[in-house]
């Protein structure tokens, strides 16, 4: 069975600004089978601290029942992007949010070919009120 982690960005980007202008984006798992919603932990990251709110947290890891949070087994999860309204003059800049993909224990996952399971990144445009 193949296994994947796959992030899909509405209209390939995502843009927040700091007057309130959240992103969503979605993230599936396949297989979507138990063993995979309990085997899989994704933790995101944002590379700047202090500048994205990611579901209203500041990082977020996805695992186990995360996974299917409609109880409808289709192993999708919504990701909210917020931007930090501080008051810094900044200009309209960029935050890339880092995906992991590990096993229950911190390893990474591997394929059949043992190469390692990876997603993709997320550049995020956050425009500056200041």
């Amino acid at each position: 069975h193949s296994q994947a982690v796959t992030v899909v960005q509405p209209n390939d980007n995502t843009i927040v600004t700091e007057e309130g202008l959240d992103a969503t984006y979605d993230i599936y798992l396949r297989p979507c089978t138990a063993q995979m919603m309990k085997d899989t932990v994704l933790s995101i990251s944002p590379t700047v601290p202090d500048q994205i709110w990611i579901n209203d947290m500041s990082t977020l890891t996805i695992n186990g029942a995360d996974w299917d949070p409609t109880g409808n087994n289709d192993c999708q999860v919504t990701i909210t992007v917020r931007a930090e309204d501080d008051n810094l003059e900044e200009g309209d800049h960029f935050v890339t949010l880092s995906h992991t993909v590990q096993d229950q224990d911190g390893a990474p996952l591997t394929l059949s070919d043992n190469s390692t399971l990876f997603e993709s990144n997320v550049l995020v445009g956050i425009y500056d009120n200041d």
